[in-house]
């Protein structure tokens, strides 16, 4: 079958950016979870809450999120079962840890599993949000 430019004439690339963008955050803590969830509201979109690291995890195999927030409360950095999963799924997905503790140890490992970035709790709502924006639009545009 040829496919010629006539043909193709009426047909409009489908924008990713016209459906509603996902986001998984997950936190241990459920006061931090909340917190958190109400600050990620700003990137507009659906927030889905994940108070555990292994459903986290779980949930990269079974959905598509186009940004994945993990918070970190401790310097054991529990949450890189998240970061393990998604690599062993090779997912594209840009990953993102918000960290209570600066710890280079856990930074270095959050970088070598994948993150593009990795903020210390303290950073500002606002340049949070506008770093997360930039992410968000190249996990929708992966």
């Amino acid at each position: 079958m040829k496919v010629t430019l006539d043909a193709l004439q009426g047909i409009r690339p489908v924008e990713k950016s016209a459906r509603e963008p996902r986001i998984l955050l997950v936190c241990e803590d459920p006061e931090e979870l909340n917190h958190y969830a109400k600050t990620l509201a700003g990137l507009g979109g659906k927030i889905e809450t994940c108070w555990s690291y292994r459903e986290a995890a779980d949930r990269l195999g079974r959905e598509a999120f186009d940004l994945v927030v993990v918070a970190q409360g401790t310097p054991a950095f529990e949450g890189c079962a998240v970061l393990k999963r998604a690599r062993e799924l090779n997912l594209a997905t840009p990953m993102v840890v918000i960290s209570h503790v600066a710890n280079m140890s856990c930074y270095v490992q959050a970088m070598e599993l994948g993150a593009v970035d990795y903020f210390e709790s303290g950073t500002l709502p606002h340049q949070l949000l506008g770093l997360l924006d930039v992410y968000l639009n190249l996990g929708r545009a992966a």
